[in-house]
């Protein structure tokens, strides 16, 4: 007996995003934890070269508060991410290869979010900002 499915289980059809020239707003307070195979205090940091020629490292996100707003304001309280990442040599000169995971409770809506802010340099990446003190 054969049985069809109300709705696919995975949808392959492409999606167009719209583009918009309005620059999004976002904020995000987070725990962040990272750990690489150089020497404590990581070089890669300071714009030296790694420890041991190459960089490969691991970093954690817990998203305590945060927001996205591109047309709605999209909530992104309690979701994690994860970054998995290795550079041939200093991640300044870059020629890296890194993957993210985001927390799969998110919606498509905050996945976008999530998606935008660490995609798009256009917007700030989520790593670039990282660093910045209060």
């Amino acid at each position: 007996m054969l049985f069809a499915a109300r709705k696919p289980v995975l949808n392959l059809k492409r999606q167009r995003r719209k583009l918009s020239t309005k620059r999004p707003k976002w904020e995000i307070h987070a725990y962040f934890l990272d750990a690489c195979n150089c020497d404590w205090g990581c070089p890669c940091q300071f714009n030296a070269k790694p420890t041991h020629g190459n960089c490969e490292g691991v970093a954690g996100y817990h998203i305590l508060n945060g927001s996205y707003e591109n047309g709605n304001r999209v909530k992104l309280d309690g979701f994690n991410m994860a970054l998995i990442a290795s550079w041939p040599g200093p991640i300044h000169q870059g020629h890296g290869k890194a993957s993210y995971y985001i927390d799969n409770r998110t919606n498509q809506e905050q996945f976008e979010a999530l998606s935008n802010i660490r995609y798009e340099g256009t917007y700030g990446s989520f790593s670039e900002n990282t660093w910045n003190g209060p």
